[in-house]
């Protein structure tokens, strides 16, 4: 049985718009008292399906010439389907976030020399890492920015999408930020300096990898363009890492110095 069978089997057949709400009902409910990753993605899931038919039951009315009323309901349990998936994929965003803090989850490129992680990882979770990274974005949005978007995309008669949300969020910050005196315009700002730096970070520990290969065996694999091109960003890589070893020797200098007494 797939992950998501015990939750879809609810949607009726018909899928009609009343059919849907109680449904939908259901599964908001389950998100309110879920507390673990497993209890929150069927909610996602379900979101899904019932969105879908729901957008398939207003499309239906439309060409069937039905009542405007029945159009309109169809795509408000459309909207709030989606509403609902968002929400779940938010809560489903903390808890990864939450089970990364206290260890209950590998992070890749994390690890320490010396030290194994027993976390359990996302392909372990069912969730591949590009849900990971959307449902934590998604969990980075303040609830209450997530439904202001919602009511102004109802007011508006519009779609409730998740780029629709990110974009939202993106305004409030940049309308709500405080101008740093040391960003340039076109230049990226402290904050998203050190977000790629921490990304560089992870990249290069888990670079280290390599050294449990061969090199010799790895140039003989290469054909001569590869070979060209490898040996050119090792040499500008070489250059990097002499530089950055040496802003770790000056970091580590100045801040064992800041502790003498």
């Amino acid at each position: 049985m797939s992950k998501d069978a015990g939750t879809t089997k609810l949607v009726p057949p018909t899928r009609s718009s009343a059919e849907l709400l109680p449904v939908l009902a259901a599964a908001q409910q389950e998100l309110a008292a879920a507390k673990t990753l497993p209890d929150v993605l069927p909610v996602i899931h379900l979101a899904a399906a019932v969105a879908a038919a729901a957008e398939r039951a207003a499309k239906l009315a439309g060409v069937r010439g039905a009542v405007p009323d029945l159009v309109r309901a169809a795509n408000e349990t459309a909207r709030e389907a989606a509403v609902l998936r968002i929400e779940a994929q938010a809560r489903a965003g903390e808890l990864l976030r939450e089970m990364a803090e206290q260890g209950e989850r590998a992070i890749t490129g994390d690890r320490q020399p010396g030290r194994e992680s027993h976390g359990v990882t996302l392909d372990g979770l069912g969730v591949s890492r590009m849900e990971s990274s959307r449902w934590q974005r998604l969990a980075a949005v303040q609830a209450d920015v997530r439904r202001a978007y919602v009511e102004e995309a109802k007011t508006g008669g519009q779609d409730v999408t998740i780029n629709g949300l990110l974009r939202f969020a993106g305004a409030r910050r940049d309308e709500n930020a405080t101008p740093d005196p040391h960003t340039r315009p076109g230049y990226p700002t402290q904050e998203e300096v050190r977000a790629r730096s921490r990304e560089i970070y992870r990249d290069v520990v888990k670079a280290t990898e390599l050294t449990r290969y061969d090199a010799w065996m790895v140039a003989h694999a290469l054909d001569g363009r590869e070979r060209r091109q490898l040996d050119t960003a090792v040499e500008k890589l070489g250059a990097w890492l002499a530089e950055l070893r040496k802003a770790l020797s000056s970091y580590e200098s100045v801040r064992k110095g800041s502790h003498r007494p």
